[in-house]
């Protein structure tokens, strides 16, 4: 995402902390790179390797402002580990579960739903709750497994409204 017109790198910086986050200031968009590969190469996503094309595209196109791309050419992660080391102790099991019965790779099934790998791990790792995904891509994930919108949903809540709402 790019540095909206009128905020400056300090208030994102601040946003990032009064939110529980960290910050990370990179001088430009190839130590950016670097660091977003070494990152998955420590997650150890399943069998994929982040190649520098795709690590470059993936913080160009963010669209949850993790990464902010700078007007002087910085990048900005705004990383929220507590939260990541929280979801990532069990991820997301109901979609890996959804994922691993229809047969597919984390890849497979991203390119199945027309939807990044990066987006697609993030939800299965836990690292971004799938239920605050915009509706089109639980659609288009729902619909690449051939699951119901609650099978995926870790939140019980969440799954008792959607049987609901289809009643």
């Amino acid at each position: 995402m790019k540095q909206v017109e009128g905020f400056t790198k300090e208030n994102y910086i601040e946003e990032c902390k009064n939110d529980g986050g960290v910050p990370i200031l990179y001088a430009n968009m190839q130590e950016a790179v670097i660091a977003l590969r070494e990152y998955t190469r420590t997650r150890k996503y399943d069998e994929f390797e982040l190649s520098e094309e795709n690590a470059e595209a993936g913080i160009r196109n963010s669209s949850n402002c993790d990464w902010i791309l700078m007007d002087d050419g910085s990048v900005l992660w705004r990383s929220y580990p507590k939260i990541e080391e929280e979801r990532a102790k069990s991820g997301n099991v109901k979609l890996r579960a959804c994922r691993k019965k229809a047969g597919l790779s984390q890849s497979q099934l991203a390119e199945k739903a027309g939807i990044s790998v990066r987006v697609y791990q993030n939800y299965e790792q836990g690292v971004r709750g799938i239920e605050k995904a915009q509706l089109s891509v639980l659609l288009k994930i729902c619909i690449a497994l051939e699951c119901e919108m609650s099978a995926i949903f870790m939140d019980e809540e969440l799954v008792e409204l959607v049987k609901k709402y289809h009643k």
